[in-house]
């Protein structure tokens, strides 16, 4: 690496399709870059906003599409939404699968389906040969169960947004997953997702904003942005007690790790 040279910030998990950004998508995106946000991985989360995505992903510098059905959204689904699925993603070979998951906290009435439809997007991405933007509150012990009958996450994967626990990071690990780190280590009581930072595997940790979602605590409107990223980078540098640009190295190469069967994707410094 050059002398004091900054890799470029990747938000490996964000939602600039959401509403409450993108109506303001240009300004935000241009705050972005200022801020050494070279990469942008926006995820879609439903079949009513995959366009949305891909029209971004065709307009900004650095975005790089995922496609998924969020557990959120799969009571809503229709009848034939993993077929759309799978001909969003054959018609981008450069997009990832997700934002796909178990949620045992917001919606745990409906975690049977959630199951199915998580299998159905694994098997869509194993086939594809795409990586995969995760999800899991609250329903690890069956995402693990699922990951192995599965057999794991062979063309990349990233827990986003993590909350689970220093055990688990290893266990996640061992899928070949990566962990990915939002703001949520700005807040200093949450000592769990503090520990699993300075715990991670130096080749496995990641950050993202989860924009709209998971801003900062200090931004008054409640509404996060990708340039905040930079905040949650500096987080985790004195936390893993990593210089700036030891750690923007070590964290685009391990997104650039995360994204690399992506066809036509092409993350350079």
């Amino acid at each position: 690496m050059e002398k004091n040279k900054m890799f470029p910030l990747v938000d490996t998990h964000c939602h600039l399709q959401d509403g409450r950004i993108s109506e303001n998508l240009a300004p935000l995106m241009h705050e972005a870059y200022a801020a050494g946000v070279g990469f942008f991985v926006c995820c879609g989360s439903a079949e009513d906003d995959w366009e949305a995505v891909r029209a971004i992903s065709l307009t900004w510098k650095g975005v790089i599409p995922f496609f998924g059905l969020h557990p959120f959204y799969v009571e809503g689904a229709s009848p034939k939404w993993d077929q759309a699925l799978g001909d969003m993603l054959v018609s981008l070979p450069g997009a990832g699968l997700g934002e796909a998951g178990l949620d045992g906290m917001a919606f745990p009435h409906t975690l049977e389906n959630q199951e199915k439809v998580l299998i159905t997007q694994l098997r869509l991405a194993r086939d594809l040969q795409r990586p995969v933007s995760l999800h899991c509150r609250r329903a690890w012990g069956r995402m693990l169960d699922i990951l192995k009958k599965e057999g794991g996450l062979s063309h990349g994967g990233a827990f986003h947004a993590w909350s689970g626990s220093v055990d688990m990071v290893r266990e996640v690990e061992r899928f070949g997953a990566h962990v990915g780190f939002s703001a949520s280590l700005l807040r200093t009581a949450n000592k769990k997702v503090l520990l699993s930072a300075q715990a991670v595997s130096p080749d496995k940790m990641l950050i993202e904003t989860d924009a709209p979602d998971i801003p900062p605590p200090f931004v008054p409107n409640g509404i996060n942005q990708p340039a905040f990223l930079r905040h949650t980078f500096s987080a985790l540098s004195e936390l893993r007690n990593l210089p700036e640009d030891v750690l923007a190295e070590q964290l685009f190469i391990n997104s650039r790790c995360f994204l690399s069967h992506l066809s036509g994707v092409d993350i350079q410094s």
